[in-house]
C-alpha cells in the first residue's frame, strides 16, 4: 500500500489481491493488468470508481485449453493413465487396456467458442465427424468448421466423445445430470476442461460405476479448494482427472503476460487497451456525454436478445430524431454489448464487442432517420427464423423509457441494470373479454406477485407485459404453453 502511489501501472497474477484499500492509495495508477483471465482478485468496482482500466488476457490461453482437452480425449480413448500405472506396478496387461480409435468417431462439441472451435479444427483433421450444440452460434460459423448444428439431446444421443466448452451460468449449471446422461450411448465418453459445476459429479459417478458410460476426463470440478479423499470419482473406472491444468503451459503464461504488458504500454501511451473489463472503449469525455444514451442502448440490447428465437445473425440500430446527430458507432456497440454479453460470463465491452460479433458471425449495422419528431433508438435483431424490434428513449430524469415493443406502441420505464434483477412476463393474446383475467389468475396460481402491468394492442390481438417480484418456474412456462389460445405467444425475460 505504501509504495503504490508511485506507479502508473500494476501487473499481477492470480495470487496477488488488488484491494480497494490498495487502489485508494493509487494516486497515479492508470491500469491494472491481470496476466490471465479471471479478475476475481482485483476490486474492479473500486478501480472503475477511480477511472482505472482493469484488463485481462482472455485469448492468451485458448490454444493451451484446447490442447489439454485433446490430450484428455486421447488419454481417455487409449487408457493412458491406467496403462502407465500398470507398467509402473510391474505388470504387462496389453489385453486389459484395449483402446478406441478416434478416426470416424462422432465428436460432440457443446459450446463452439474459441476453445471449442480450435478443438473442432483438430478433430476435423483427424477424421472425426463433428456435431455441435451452441444456442448462440449461427449456422454459418458452424458450417465453416464442418460442424452439424443439432439439439443438445441429439448431440448426447449421437456422440462417441462429448467435450464441454461453456461458461458456468444458470443455464449451464449441472447441464450434465442424471437425466441428460440417459440420452448418451453406453460407449460415450465425456471431457470437461471448461468450468466445474456444469457436470453433476454424483450423477456422473453413478453412470460410470454402473457401466452406463464408458469414461470421463475432467480438469475442473464443483469444488476445487476441497477435493476430498472419498470423492466418488476417485473410485470410478475409466476416469482421467487433472488439477485444473487447462492454462498451465509455459507458452500460455508467457502469452498472457506479453498480452497484458502490451495493453499497459498502449494505455500509458494514451491509447485504449484491447481487453478492458470495466471501462467502455470510449474517451472519458465522450463517455460521460453519451452515458444516458449508451445505457438506453445497452438495456434495449439485453431485452431484445431475450425475445429472439434462434442465434442472432444481425443487429441493426436506427437513431431517430435528435439522436441522429450523434456518432453512430457508440450506440451500435452499446446495443451489441448488451445483446452479445447477456448469455455469457466472459466480459463483452466496447473494446472487444466487434471482435465478439465477428467471432459469432453477427453483422452490425447502424442507420439514422432525422425526420422523426421525437428522439429515439430503434433496435432490430434478426436470426435465421425470427426477428424482433424495440424502441426506447431517455426521459428528462435520465431513465430508460420503452416506447415500442415488437412493433406495438407501449410506454414502460425499464429498470436500472445492476441494481436488482427484475423479471417480466410478455404475452400476446386474443383481444377478448377474460384474456387478461386469465393471465392474472395464472400468475397468482403460481405464486407470482404482479408489480405493475403494461398493455398494448394491435388490430387483432392484445399485448401485456407484467413485472413480477420473483423468477417464474418452468411449470409456469408450461402452463402458458397449454393456454394457447387465448395466449398466442409468450416470453419470460429479466433485466
Amino acid at each position: 500500500c505504501e509504495i503504490i502511489g508511485q506507479y502508473d501501472a500494476l501487473m499481477v497474477r492470480s495470487g496477488t489481491q488488488v484491494t480497494d484499500r490498495i487502489l485508494a492509495r493509487a494516486a497515479r495508477l492508470k491500469i491494472v493488468g491481470r496476466a490471465g483471465v479471471g479478475v476475481d482478485n482485483v476490486h474492479v468496482k473500486a478501480a472503475t470508481d477511480k477511472g482505472i482500466f482493469v484488463v485481462n488476457s482472455p485469448l492468451g490461453n485458448i490454444v493451451a485449453a484446447a490442447e489439454h482437452t485433446l490430450a484428455m480425449m486421447f488419454a481417455l480413448a487409449r487408457n493412458v493413465p491406467a496403462a502407465d500405472a500398470s507398467v509402473r506396478a510391474g505388470k504387462w496387461e496389453r489385453n486389459k487396456f484395449m483402446g478406441s480409435q478416434l478416426q470416424h468417431k462422432i465428436l460432440g462439441i457443446v459450446g463452439l467458442g474459441q476453445v471449442g472451435s480450435h478443438v473442432a479444427k483438430v478433430g476435423r483433421e483427424m477424421g472425426m465427424k463433428l456435431v455441435t450444440y451452441d444456442p448462440y452460434v449461427n449456422t454459418q460459423k458452424a458450417e465453416a468448421l464442418d460442424c452439424s448444428v443439432v439439439s443438445m439431446e441429439e448431440l448426447f444421443r449421437l456422440s462417441d466423445f462429448i467435450t464441454l466448452h461453456v461458461p458456468l451460468i444458470p443455464e449451464t449449471k449441472a447441464m450434465i445430470n442424471a437425466e441428460t446422461l440417459k440420452h448418451m450411448k453406453p460407449t460415450a465418453r465425456i471431457i470437461n476442461c471448461s468450468r466445474g459445476g456444469v457436470i453433476d459429479e454424483k450423477a456422473l459417478s453413478e453412470a460410470l460405476q454402473q457401466g452406463r458410460l464408458a469414461g470421463a476426463a475432467l480438469d475442473v470440478f464443483e469444488d476445487e479448494k476441497a477435493f476430498p479423499a472419498d470423492h466418488p470419482l476417485l473410485n470410478c473406472p475409466n476416469v482421467v482427472l487433472t488439477p485444473h491444468l487447462g492454462a498451465s503451459t509455459h507458452e500460455a503464461q508467457v502469452n498472457v503476460a506479453v498480452d497484458v504488458a502490451q495493453q499497459i504500454k498502449e494505455t500509458l501511451l494514451g491509447n485504449l487497451p484491447q481487453s478492458a473489463v470495466n471501462i467502455p472503449g470510449l474517451r472519458a469525455a465522450e463517455l460521460q456525454q453519451l452515458l444516458p444514451l449508451l445505457t438506453c442502448c445497452d438495456t434495449l440490447g439485453r431485452l431484445a436478445v431475450q425475445l429472439l428465437y434462434g442465434p442472432m445473425e444481425r443487429i441493426t440500430v436506427v437513431l431517430e430524431g435528435d439522436y441522429a446527430a450523434e456518432r453512430g458507432e457508440p450506440p451500435l456497440l452499446a446495443v451489441a454489448k448488451g445483446a452479445l454479453g447477456f448469455h455469457t460470463d466472459r466480459p463483452v465491452n466496447f473494446v472487444n464487442v466487434r471482435q465478439v460479433a465477428e467471432l459469432f458471425k453477427v453483422a452490425l449495422t447502424v442507420a439514422k432517420e432525422e425526420h422523426h419528431a421525437k428522439a429515439g433508438v430503434r433496435v432490430e435483431l434478426k436470426s435465421k427464423e425470427d426477428q424482433t424490434s424495440l424502441r426506447g428513449t431517455i426521459t428528462d430524469e435520465g431513465n430508460v423509457l420503452l416506447t415500442s415493443f415488437k412493433g406495438v406502441s407501449m410506454y414502460m420505464l425499464l429498470p436500472v441494470i445492476g441494481l436488482r434483477k427484475q423479471f417480466f412476463v410478455y404475452t400476446q393474446h386474443d383481444d377478448t373479454p377474460g384474456a387478461l383475467s386469465l393471465i392474472c389468475g395464472m400468475l397468482g396460481e403460481h405464486g407470482l406477485n404482479i408489480g405493475d402491468m403494461h398493455l398494448g394492442r394491435t388490430e387483432s390481438c392484445g399485448v401485456c407485459i407484467s413485472s413480477i417480484d420473483s423468477p417464474p418456474s418452468d411449470t409456469f412456462a408450461d402452463a402458458l404453453k397449454r393456454r394457447q389460445p387465448p395466449i398466442r405467444e409468450y416470453r419470460i425475460f429479466s433485466l
